[in-house]
């Protein structure tokens, strides 16, 4: 018989979530903006997943079926349409904001206690995603780059690097070897805009996600637990993200049994407090702007208000919000092991997501996340609409003194 709880205080294993399986009503919420919320027809639905594909096993409500059947012993988790369920979620979390709400139920949870017990059961990993946990596990980095380069950018950037400080600046995967636009215009922001001393990891490692959304959370705890080593050895008082992903990672870093002692901010937020403070003013632009909530930034940790006060007080733009934002805002398509696995699929989220910047007539859209930059840069420069990052913007914007 599979384990049965009655709403447990800590559940671990797939079993732990039996009872939650069957509490689903099928309400549909899962899929749809909330009515109150619906601004549009249009963009009134909210799971990438299940509007690709078109077929319930891909909505939430038909993942906790499959789970059912999964702890039943009644799914082969050797079967290709398994696998491809399972690895088509982007763990955005739409599904979940109202779900919670109305049926006390946790779907993205369960998808990764899902992922989770597919790898521990020896499921067989796809190959983008074999070639990410390969790259993590040799490089320490999930895009298989030296990690010696982590800080090549820094060499485009003024000031000199500091191996203490009360500040540290975890950069991540992403901004280190991609998108090092990111990773400069933030550097320069605070070490000369702001003028808060920022320190670096002697030896910074991938901070997990990519491994937890595989389904490998042993590896990602471990690195978790040298990430949280190497910031002890600087002093940090805090530690700043440009990275959402790797911010959610340290800010929920109990839930791994692990505690931090220093405090963990995005840019935005540091940004916003500065500008509360009347610590600095932004020069005029003009033309209409809109933000894209990044999921783990938004929904994951409930940072909405303060990048939009950022874009709110530069004088001359008009700030406008597409109808899926804040909670309901329609995923890049970069999370969840989306694009490595699936690029097609995941480029078609992000034309979905241009659809609405083009509905509100905004010609630059201002994000807080490597990855949501990366993925909806294709599609924003086939429709002649710019994309930035919050601290690229910033940076440009802040008045020197």
């Amino acid at each position: 018989m599979p384990e049965q709880y009655c709403y447990p205080f800590k559940r671990k294993s797939l079993g732990d979530y039996y009872e939650m399986t069957w509490r689903c009503a099928k309400c549909g919420y899962c899929r749809n903006v909330f009515p109150s919320d619906t601004e549009h027809e249009r963009f009134g639905r909210q799971c990438p997943p299940g509007e690709r594909f078109k077929y319930e096993a891909y909505f939430a409500s038909g993942r906790s079926e499959t789970a059912r059947r999964v702890i039943e012993g009644k799914q082969d988790l050797s079967s290709e349409r398994f696998r491809h369920i399972l690895y088509t979620c982007t763990t955005c979390g739409a599904c979940e904001e109202w779900c919670q709400a109305t049926q006390w139920r946790d779907p993205l949870k369960l998808e990764y206690a899902m992922r989770r017990h597919f790898v521990r059961e020896g499921g067989e990993l796809l190959p983008q995603h074999q070639k990410t946990v390969r790259s993590i596990k040799k490089n320490r980095n999930r895009l298989n780059r030296n990690n010696r380069d982590r800080l090549g950018w820094l060499q485009y950037a003024p000031g000199a690097q500091q191996q203490q400080a009360d500040t540290v600046y975890f950069v991540g995967c992403r901004s280190s070897f991609n998108r090092t636009e990111i990773a400069r215009n933030a550097y320069e922001l605070l070490t000369r805009k702001l003028g808060i001393p920022v320190a670096f990891l002697a030896d910074e490692h991938c901070c997990g996600r990519p491994l937890l959304d595989i389904g490998e959370e042993d590896s990602a705890r471990e690195l978790m637990l040298h990430n949280l080593q190497q910031i002890q050895a600087t002093g940090a008082r805090r530690v700043v993200f440009t990275c959402p992903e790797c911010f959610s990672i340290f800010s929920n870093l109990a839930a791994f049994g692990l505690t931090a002692e220093f405090e963990p901010l995005h840019i935005s937020q540091l940004l916003a407090e500065h500008l509360h403070r009347g610590q600095y003013t932004l020069q005029a632009q003009t033309g209409t702007v809109t933000f894209h909530d990044p999921c783990y930034l938004g929904r994951r940790q409930g940072v909405f208000d303060q990048p939009r006060s950022i874009l709110a007080s530069i004088p001359g733009i008009k700030l406008v919000e597409m109808p899926r934002n804040r909670k309901n805002a329609w995923c890049c398509g970069a999370g969840g092991g989306v694009q490595e696995a699936f690029p097609d699929y995941s480029q078609w989220i992000a034309r979905e997501r241009l659809a609405e910047v083009l509905h509100v007539h905004a010609d630059l859209i201002v994000t807080a996340c490597p990855g949501c930059k990366e993925n909806l840069w294709g599609a924003a420069a086939a429709n002649q609409v710019r994309i930035l990052d919050i601290a690229e913007l910033a940076n440009m914007l802040i008045c020197e003194e």
